[in-house]
């Protein structure tokens, strides 16, 4: 498994309390990068949906992309060893070549191409399309089915 048990564990203890919480109005984030054709990914995706699908909540996957030339720039930043976040720049060019990232089959998905936006353009972009898509969900009860997982 490539994420590890032990982070498997930590997100399955997260997503239950999500649940055991129960509240359709709190608001969660979760950032992971996913991609098409892997199965661990596929997982992933399909935990988050079914917590917010036990909650009653409104699901949201946005999916943010970049130029590999970008991705391999932003990679190496200081500020992600700090965050023990990836900073192997190597690796962005084998995902490329090897993976597409995973786009989920959901009517709410959200896809933002920052290749050219600041973290603060990026973020205020993510806001405004969550919030539209948040604001029509909860006035349209039609909206409330948040799709089935995938297999």
């Amino acid at each position: 498994m490539r994420y590890g048990e032990p982070i498997v564990k930590i997100r399955d203890i997260v997503l239950d309390t999500m649940v055991k919480l129960g509240n359709r109005d709190f608001n969660f984030i979760f950032t992971n990068a996913l991609y098409e054709g892997r199965q661990e990914d596929l997982e992933v995706y399909n935990s988050l949906l079914q917590a917010v699908q036990k909650c009653e909540g409104c699901f949201i996957p946005v999916r943010v992309i970049c130029s590999e030339d970008e991705h391999r720039r932003r990679i190496v930043a200081p500020e992600r060893e700090i965050n023990m976040k990836d900073t192997n720049h190597a690796k962005v060019a084998e995902l490329y070549q090897a993976y597409q990232p995973f786009n989920p089959p959901h009517a709410n998905s959200v896809t933002i191409d920052v290749t050219h936006l600041t973290a603060a353009e990026a973020a205020d972009t993510i806001l405004k399309q969550t919030k539209e898509i948040y604001l029509a969900w909860q006035n349209n009860p039609k909206m409330r089915g948040n799709g089935p997982s995938l297999g």
